[in-house]
């Protein structure tokens, strides 16, 4: 009721009972679903093909949804404080899954990939280095890929079908795992002897399949494999990373029998070297300045000694003059020996000291490197600091001027208050004089009054 008092006023308003009904069911109609499928009528719209602009392919429902689908953030281990230590800092990857189309995309570049590097291995032969078989490597080569390239071809023809996709990735993923048998073909049909070392197929496989490893590691994805990682291709970058370092720092055997080929430096270890020797040139300078300063030191030592030696011996030389000249020359030797002790014993003294002193600051030399490169962020913050400082002497000048203002307006509030006491205590003393006024001009009206009354009753 109260609800239709509220809406009351309101037009176009039916306030009337809402009345559902159904059709009575006649004999004819039957609610028994029927057995036949439901197909779409063919109309002209289908039937016109002519504008090839309209689009009439179905929606893929499964890509729809999984373009919407939240990111995967692998973020386990990631520090994400405000910590000035980079080492500790940890990145993290986000990732979506993977079709099987962007798969087959992958794979067909990855092969593409391993193609030119083995051409471009082929065109350019390392120098110095002897290969045992190099056309029989190559053949080799060139089988695997091409087993690999058509395993990927027969995948893109047949990826509209999940069944034959996955036989063909298994059978991918035998390629890989077990040696081609293209290798085998080649060994039996080479005319060379089998005694020289074959190359071993396996290297190839390992390093392709540690290539699509890193790639789906770069691009955050999970591997379609999980056997782990090979060990040779790490174990040839660690003996070339070692023979390398061997034959920049170690100097040339004199044996006369030749080195083992090495592969070429890189630019980073031309680089070391550059800095070494800078470093060691650095050092040297160090030291001849350090034992420059010490000498002079010395030297300038020596001279104060010798000036102090003089002058003490000429004054007690011009003091002694009018004692006996027998004794002075007995007791001049026992004199000049003590002092030169005694100027001995000073020097060593002061060489020592300086001397600790530089071996304490060369001490401090390693720890100030280590903190150099805390330097800006140090004088950033004593800039700040100054700042905050400034600052805070301004607002404590602020604070001194305020109270004593302060206590200037309290000084002049006890004068104001001492003021209006004496006001005060002069309206009292008004009042009281008032209060004895009025009572005696009371007085004198009532004496006014019976005199006009006595008056008054002597005329009437």
């Amino acid at each position: 009721m109260s609800l239709a008092k509220k809406y009351s006023g309101l037009p176009d308003l039916d306030a009337s009972q809402e009345i559902y009904e159904t059709p009575a069911l006649t004999d004819d109609a039957s609610t028994i679903q029927t057995d036949t499928l439901r197909t779409d009528s063919p109309t002209p719209s289908d039937e016109d093909h002519s504008d090839e602009r309209v689009v009439r392919e179905r929606i893929d429902q499964n890509s729809a949804r999984r373009r919407f689908e939240p990111t995967l953030v692998h973020a386990k281990d990631v520090n994400f404080s405000d910590t000035i230590a980079a080492g500790e800092r940890r990145s993290y990857r986000t990732s979506d899954d993977e079709t099987l189309a962007e798969k087959i995309t992958r794979l067909k570049r990855e092969a593409e990939e391993v193609r030119i590097a083995l051409q471009d291995k082929q065109a350019e032969p390392v120098p110095g280095i002897k290969v045992s078989k190099p056309e029989e490597a190559a053949h080799s080569d060139d089988t695997a890929v091409d087993e690999l390239q058509s395993l990927i071809n027969g995948l893109d023809t047949s990826a509209h079908s999940a069944t034959r996709g996955s036989s063909r990735e298994e059978a991918l993923l035998k390629s890989l795992s077990n040696p081609t048998s293209a290798t085998t073909n080649g060994d039996s049909s080479s005319t060379k002897p089998q005694s020289q070392p074959q190359p071993d197929p396996s290297a190839t496989q390992a390093a392709i399949a540690d290539r699509l490893t890193a790639l789906e590691t770069a691009l955050g994805l999970p591997s379609i494999s999980t056997s782990p990682p090979s060990i040779l291709p790490a174990l040839d970058h660690l003996t070339t990373q070692l023979d390398t370092l061997t034959s920049t720092l170690l100097p040339p055997s004199r044996t006369g029998i030749n080195p083992p080929t090495l592969t070429p430096t890189t630019p980073n270890l031309d680089d070391l070297h550059s800095r070494i020797q800078h470093l060691t040139s650095e050092a040297d300078k160090l030291t001849a300045s350090r034992k420059a300063a010490l000498a002079s030191l010395s030297d300038l030592h020596d001279a104060r000694l010798r000036y102090n030696a003089a002058a003490r011996h000429t004054h007690s030389s011009s003091a002694r003059h009018t004692s006996d000249q027998a004794s002075k020359s007995d007791a001049a030797p026992a004199t000049q020996q003590l002092d030169a002790k005694e100027a001995q014993i000073h020097a060593q003294l002061f060489l020592s000291e300086q001397s600790s002193k530089i071996t304490a600051l060369y001490q401090l030399l390693p720890s100030i490197t280590s903190l150099q490169p805390l330097l800006p962020l140090v004088l950033d913050r004593l800039r700040s600091l100054s700042v905050i400082h400034a600052g805070a002497a301004e607002a404590r000048g602020e604070l001194d001027d305020v109270v004593a203002r302060q206590a200037e307006a309290r000084q002049e509030i006890a004068k104001w208050r001492t003021a209006v006491e004496g006001v005060e205590a002069k309206i009292e003393e008004l009042k009281g004089e008032m209060r004895e006024n009025v009572g005696v001009l009371g007085t004198m009206v009532q004496g006014v009054e019976g005199r006009v009354k006595a008056l008054q009753t002597k005329e009437g």
